[in-house]
């Protein structure tokens, strides 16, 4: 063989540079890569990386919102709205690498909600006009305390009993959503249980004098209206028609 045939020296170098070079280790080269749990939702949105980069032994990312870690798997909450760029950069014996992923995460800003009313304070079977004053939304739902909902931007709604009502909106926009309610928002009177009485119907002169009276008052001012263009005030009162004729009386409250 041609090794046998080599003068002493040269084989011990042989010897030696074959022994150097079996005692040099290996490193692979290092791939970077790395996915996460969710790329787009509503803000604050909590995204956890998985690192699947290999032969590295340390990292640091940037996560396009000012922030970065050194963990190798982290988990990050993006508090604002907006598209993010990853950077991942991983180093080892071999060297280092690194990807960038370019508007990788999404987030969206959930609605800022607001509404007012035409009227809180009302009596039953009056009808109130809401206002949606939601800034930017792609639709809504209106809950008015009564068991009564409406998907309609600017609804409106009467309250047929007494009570007091709180209010609440749901505005939507790019899958996320956002609740505003106002605690007994809207006081509705119940109307008021009054019955009346009058002394006497039919009378044959102008001079008679009926009598009007109030059975079970509460409290209020009590107004009267007889028909001929005259009222008065009081729960008990007397009215005499100047001219024969027939009048429908009124009692407001």
């Amino acid at each position: 063989m041609l090794y046998n045939r080599l003068p002493k020296l040269i084989k011990k170098a042989i010897g030696c540079l074959s022994f150097l070079i079996a005692a040099i280790p290996s490193f692979g080269q290092i791939q970077v890569a790395f996915t996460s749990n969710v790329v787009s939702g509503c803000a604050p949105l909590t995204v956890q990386f998985a690192n699947q980069s290999q032969n590295a032994t340390t990292y640091v990312w940037d996560f396009g919102n000012g922030t970065n870690s050194q963990v190798a798997s982290p988990v990050v909450v993006f508090n604002t709205s907006g598209t993010f760029t990853i950077k991942l950069i991983a180093n080892g014996n071999s060297g280092s690498d690194s990807i960038i992923r370019t508007s990788y995460i999404t987030v969206f800003a959930k609605p800022v909600v607001q509404f007012s009313a035409s009227n809180t304070a009302t009596c039953p079977g009056n009808t109130i006009q809401f206002q949606n004053l939601t800034s930017t939304f792609d639709s809504c739902l209106w809950d008015f305390g009564d068991g009564v909902t409406s998907a309609l931007t600017n609804p409106t709604h009467a309250f047929l009993g007494g009570g007091t009502f709180t209010v609440s909106l749901i505005a939507y926009r790019n899958g996320c959503n956002a609740t505003l309610s106002k605690q007994n928002f809207i006081s509705v009177t119940p109307q008021p249980s009054v019955t009346a009485q009058v002394d006497t119907t039919v009378a044959c002169s102008t001079t008679k004098a009926f009598l009007f009276t109030v059975n079970n008052g509460i409290a209020g001012i009590y107004t009267w209206s007889f028909g001929d263009g005259h009222s008065a005030t009081g729960p008990n009162v007397q009215h005499s028609y100047s001219q024969a004729g027939v009048f429908s009386v009124t009692l407001d409250i």
